[in-house]
C-alpha cells in the first residue's frame, strides 16, 4: 500500500486560541492539560499517527508547519536533558496538532480517515485535510483526481519579532536572493506586494512593483543597487532563522573570511558588469567560496 499525504484543513487553526490558552493556564476541567505531555509520549503519538494511517512524514511536518530540521531533531531525541526537546518548535506544533485531533469531531484527520475506509462520501482534496495522494485506505479509482490536489500553502510568517545577529551585512547576491524567494514561493503563498509588505518597502499604488522588477534582473548582481534588495536579503535571512534552518557552509566561510576585512564587512565577490582599474593581464576567476574575484599570472 502507498504512502498517503495529508493536507491541512481549512480549519486547522480555528482551536488554536482555545490551545493556547489552555497551555498557559493549564485549565483543570480537561485532562489533557493537567500536565505536559513528555517529549517521548508525544514521539510515540507521531509514531503511531503516521504508522495507524500510513501517512507520509514529510505531508505531517507540513501540516504542522515544521521544517525537516527541526522534526528530525525532535524525533531523534538526542538531547542531553529530555525536556529540552520542548524548545524545539515540533513539540508545540505537534501538540496542537493531536489537540485538534481530539476535538475537531468530523473534521479531524482520524475521523475522515476512519469515514474513507467505511466507504462514506467523504470530502477530499485540497483544502479538506484528507488525502492527496492515491491509494490510501479506502481510495476507489473514482477518488483519484479530487486526492492529486496539492496541500494548500500557508501564508508568509510575520518575522518582525526576530532578531539577527548581523543586521548589517548581506550574506546573499542579489541572484541567491531572488532563488530564495523562488523557493519560498513553493512552500508559501504570497504576491510580490506580501512579499512587498514583508520586507517593509512597500510604496505607492503598486507595492510590488519593484518587486517585480528585482526579480526580473538577471546575473549574480543584477538588481544590486536597488532599494528592495537589501530588506528582501534581510527577510530571508529572517526567515532562515524563523524556520530554524541551520546556516550553510558557504555562509559559516563568509561570516569567516570578513572577520580579517575593514569593518567586517562581507565580500560577496566582484561584479563582472563593473569596469576595474587593474593591471594588465588581471582576469576574473572564482575562489574557493564560488565569488568572482580578480586574478593575475604574477600572483
Amino acid at each position: 500500500m502507498s504512502k498517503i499525504n495529508i493536507e491541512r484543513p481549512e480549519c486547522y487553526m480555528d482551536l488554536y486560541d482555545e490551545y493556547r490558552q489552555a497551555m498557559e493556564e493549564r485549565l483543570p476541567w480537561d485532562a489533557g492539560f493537567k500536565k505536559p505531555t513528555t517529549p517521548a509520549s508525544l514521539r510515540g503519538k507521531i509514531r503511531r499517527f503516521l504508522e495507524t494511517y500510513n501517512v507520509t512524514s514529510t505531508s505531517f511536518q507540513r501540516v504542522i508547519g515544521v521544517n525537516p530540521g527541526s522534526f528530525n531533531t525532535f524525533m531523534t531525541g538526542k538531547y542531553k536533558d529530555p525536556w529540552a526537546a520542548c524548545g524545539n518548535c515540533t513539540y508545540d506544533s505537534a501538540e496542537y496538532f493531536f489537540h485538534f485531533e481530539k476535538k475537531a469531531g468530523k473534521n479531524s484527520f482520524s475521523a475522515k480517515f476512519k469515514a474513507s475506509q467505511a466507504g462514506a462520501n467523504v470530502v477530499v482534496g485540497a483544502g479538506a485535510g484528507l488525502v492527496a495522494g492515491a491509494g490510501g485506505p479506502g481510495a476507489g479509482a473514482s477518488a483519484a483526481a479530487p486526492l492529486a490536489a496539492a496541500a494548500p500553502k500557508l501564508r508568509l510568517p510575520d518575522v518582525t519579532s526576530v532578531v539577527l545577529d548581523d543586521e548589517e551585512n548581506v550574506f546573499l547576491t542579489p541572484k541567491e536572493v531572488r532563488a530564495e524567494i523562488s523557493e519560498l514561493k513553493r512552500r508559501y503563498k504570497f504576491s510580490n506586494g506580501d512579499f512587498a509588505v514583508a520586507c517593509g518597502v512597500a510604496k505607492g499604488a503598486q507595492p510590488g512593483a519593484p518587486i517585480g522588477r528585482f526579480l526580473a534582473a538577471t546575473g549574480d548582481f543584477g538588481g544590486e543597487q536597488m532599494d528592495v534588495y537589501r530588506p528582501a536579503a534581510q527577510f530571508i535571512e529572517k526567515m532562515r532563522v524563523f524556520e530554524e534552518r541551520p546556516k550553510s557552509k558557504k555562509r559559516k566561510d563568509l561570516e569567516a573570511d570578513s572577520e580579517g576585512r575593514p569593518g567586517k564587512k562581507v565580500f560577496l565577490g566582484l561584479n563582472p558588469s563593473t569596469k576595474y582599474l587593474v593591471m594588465a593581464g588581471t582576469y576574473m576567476t572564482k575562489d574557493s567560496l564560488g565569488r568572482n574575484v580578480h586574478g593575475h599570472p604574477g600572483w
